[in-house]
């Protein structure tokens, strides 16, 4: 298992009060050090700096001598367990979007980590490099090579795998590096090993063939519930319940509603507008990230406590043009409605284009879902489309009433976007697992080599970052069906975000 805990001690400059606190975490995020020598940093670097002392000049009270006093902290290693260091090479610029960043990083086969453990070190923590992923490309999209050690290093491209050299693998242009305890090193084998025993063991296969298992009804919450909208990395999910007020207000909750509902609301949200003018002010709801809670059983999104404000007003220009942009959006959606129509982003992005000369696809869609937060909604209520290039294989059906919209018994089939549509599931015969595959030719190769039938499971992929129906595909399988739903991606901070 990777990770481990860290300790943060901070001490009062006035009375040398220590006070310890433990952190867990399961990624080590390194910031890239820049360097104008021609020597390239290297991984040591990296973990002086996140152990290095700070001194805080804000004043902080201490619990000693109950006076509000400057202190010094610090960060150590208290727990390791096995190590993923991922190299943060995507850098936000300060006039909105990332850039790569392109510097080497020297990273050893054997990494001592004794040195920056907290309290007295007995034993030598080293560790060992047994894998790495490069990315190849831009901040718009690239390709994915990994490098993997059993007995040697093997350099793994989509279907290609071929032996290299262990110096040529040092020096890569590392993205994510995987380090493990040396006594507690694994064979690539053993590794197989356990993920088969895992996806075959007992606790994944259903006991019961009755037909609340083979044949399940969706309840009237969890139906008329929105799919997923995506923001970033964070999912918005909706709560299986609405009534309590408390988590209306930790959560942004983004639910089906009728078209006069949403209608309302856009005119609600532009009546600080005054378009003779030209005037348009907005305030967007922010959010503080996922959270995962026990209760609902879910990942929701926290509310962020302020808001982010666009204006006409602004003296930043960059504002001024978003809401001048989720003005015309917003209009745009309330004719839709009026019409009763349904549109694709492809097409609302012509439209922009039409107006304003230019538009950015993927402002575009973090504008839409501003609106679907802003307006408590998602992106079906507002008669918006996404064009679904999702694909499933397996012993079941999607009902809508009593019509079958999807039947993947025979064939893969595509998930049709209107998949919020299903009311019930009906498998043909009772599965083992529900496997979800991040890539296209990883699913083609696995119903080719007839994977769903040899292990009686459903297999699901998204072509990449799954798209609305594939999620909402997805999602009624695992409240539907009593087993386990594995993911097979990449292990890079994409692979992690189709996991979450």
């Amino acid at each position: 298992m990777f990770g481990g805990k860290f300790r943060r001690s901070k001490v009062c400059s006035k009375c040398g009060m220590l006070s310890n606190s433990e952190e867990d975490f399961t990624l080590l995020m390194f910031n890239i050090p820049h360097r104008e020598q021609v020597v390239a940093a290297t991984l040591e670097d990296c973990l002086d700096h996140i152990v290095e002392e700070n001194v805080h000049d804000s004043l902080s009270r201490c619990e000693s001598c109950m006076n509000d006093q400057k202190s010094t902290s610090k960060c150590t290693f208290h727990e390791t367990r096995d190590v993923v260091i991922v190299l943060q090479r995507f850098e936000p610029l300060t006039l909105g979007g990332y850039r790569k960043i392109g510097e080497l990083i020297n990273f050893p086969t054997e990494l001592d980590i004794s040195p920056y453990m907290s309290g007295v070190v007995t034993d030598k923590h080293i560790y060992e490099l047994f894998g790495i992923i490069v990315h190849e490309g831009g901040v718009i999209g690239g390709h994915y090579r990994s490098y993997v050690k059993t007995n040697c290093w093997y350099e793994v491209s989509d279907r290609d795998v071929k032996r290299v050299n262990e110096n040529f693998v040092l020096g890569a242009q590392a993205y994510i590096l995987f380090y493990n305890r040396k006594e507690e090193a694994k064979s690539f084998d053993e590794v197989l090993a356990f993920a088969a025993t895992a996806m075959s063991s007992s606790d994944a296969v259903p006991t019961s063939t009755s037909k609340d298992y083979t044949e399940r009804t969706l309840s009237p919450e969890v139906s008329s519930a929105a799919l997923s909208c995506w923001i970033d990395a964070a999912r918005v999910l909706e709560p299986k319940s609405y009534s309590d007020q408390d988590i209306l207000e930790k959560y942004i909750i983004c639910m089906d509603r009728d078209s006069s509902d949403v209608s309302e609301r856009i005119r609600n949200a532009m009546r600080n507008c005054n378009e003779s003018r030209q005037e348009y002010h907005f305030n967007l709801p922010t959010t503080d990230g996922p959270f995962y809670d026990d209760n609902l059983g879910q990942y929701c999104l926290l509310r962020g406590a302020r808001f982010r404000t666009i204006s006409t007003s602004s003296n930043v220009e960059a504002k001024r043009d978003r809401a001048v942009r989720m003005h015309f959006l917003l209009s745009e959606i309330l004719k839709l409605l009026q019409l009763k129509k349904v549109i694709d982003v492809g097409a609302i992005g012509y439209l922009e284009k039409f107006k304003f000369g230019n538009y950015s696809r993927s402002a575009l869609l973090r504008r839409i879902n501003d609106a679907c937060m802003l307006l408590g909604t998602n992106r079906l209520s507002l008669n918006i489309s996404v064009m679904s290039r999702g694909s499933i294989i397996g012993p079941v059906l999607f009902k809508v009433g009593e019509d079958v919209m999807i039947d993947a018994s025979l064939r893969a089939v595509q998930i049709p976007h209107d998949i919020h549509l299903v009311d019930h599931i009906k498998l043909k015969k009772p599965v083992s697992f529900v496997l979800v595959v991040e890539k296209l030719s990883i699913f083609n190769m696995l119903v080719n080599l007839n994977f769903h039938v040899t292990h009686n499971c459903i297999i699901i992929t998204g072509c990449g970052k799954p798209d609305m129906a594939t999620r909402g595909a997805v999602f009624k399988l695992n409240y539907c069906l009593p087993v386990k739903v594995y993911i097979l991606a990449d292990l890079d901070l994409d692979g992690l975000q189709i996991y979450l």
